[in-house]
C-alpha cells in the first residue's frame, strides 16, 4: 500500500513539473510573437517551442492517465 502511495506522490510531483515547464515554453512562444522582428531564427525558435510544448503536453496526459490507473485500482 505505501508503494502505491509513493508511486502516486511521485506522478504528481512529475505531472506538477510537466505542466510546470508548459507554462513556462507557452509562454516564451507568446513573448516571441510581441518582438518587431521576424527571421529565421526567430521562425526557428517558434517551431522548436511548438515541438517541445507538443511533447510537455502529451507526458503531462500520459502521466495524468498513469495516475487515475493507479487511484482507480
Amino acid at each position: 500500500m505505501e508503494n502505491k502511495e509513493l508511486k502516486v506522490k511521485h506522478l504528481i510531483a512529475l505531472r506538477n513539473n510537466y505542466f510546470g515547464m508548459i507554462m513556462l515554453i507557452s509562454g516564451g512562444i507568446a513573448g516571441l510573437f510581441f518582438g518587431d522582428f521576424l527571421n529565421i531564427k526567430i521562425l526557428t525558435l517558434i517551431c522548436l517551442g511548438i515541438y517541445f510544448d507538443y511533447l510537455f503536453l502529451m507526458k503531462f496526459l500520459y502521466t495524468n492517465s498513469k495516475i487515475e490507473k493507479l487511484v482507480g485500482e
